[in-house]
């Protein structure tokens, strides 16, 4: 386990028993390699709850529901092609599946959370950054701490955002 894990593990009051993710078959379902982080994460807090700091719901390709990944994935994707359609500029970055595409991975009241995905040598997904983009703007931020340590700034308050509420 990292470090941020152990103290993101630290910082929840119950967390969830470890649960083996099978990442083969999510990761073919998605064409994608999703970052280490994210799968030691999804992992270890696999469960019903996936708050963090009241804040933000990690999506998870484990839990069904409201924050599965893939119905999730799908949803925010469809929107953003769609506003995308309409005001092109407001998206300077592609959209997954294409190629270096914007794939959310977390949602809150206020943000999605996307990798930057991208292709080519020395940049692969535990190097992917995370955008944060407002819901109800075209405010974005890009953050490059991979996924636990961006979870655990937000717990403890230290992620430093113009998106995300600080308080």
């Amino acid at each position: 386990m990292s470090d941020p894990l152990e103290r993101l593990a630290n910082l929840v009051r119950s967390p969830i028993p470890a649960v083996a993710g099978q990442w083969p078959t999510y990761e073919r379902q998605f064409g994608i390699t999703f970052p280490r982080q994210y799968k030691n994460l999804i992992d270890e807090f696999a469960g019903p709850s996936s708050w963090w700091d009241d804040t933000l719901h990690v999506l998870s390709p484990i839990r069904g529901g409201r924050y599965a990944l893939r119905k999730n994935v799908d949803n925010i994707l469809k929107g953003d092609r769609e506003s995308r359609e309409g005001s092109p500029e407001n998206y300077p970055l592609p959209l997954y599946p294409e190629a270096g595409g914007l794939f959310p991975w977390a949602v809150s009241d206020y943000a999605t959370l996307y990798w930057i995905t991208r292709c080519g040598p020395g940049f692969g997904p535990d190097q992917w950054p995370t955008l944060i983009r407002g819901l109800r703007s075209y405010e974005f931020e890009v953050h490059f701490d991979p996924v636990d340590q961006i979870l655990y700034m937000i717990a403890t308050g230290k992620l430093r955002s113009i998106v995300l509420p600080n308080d």
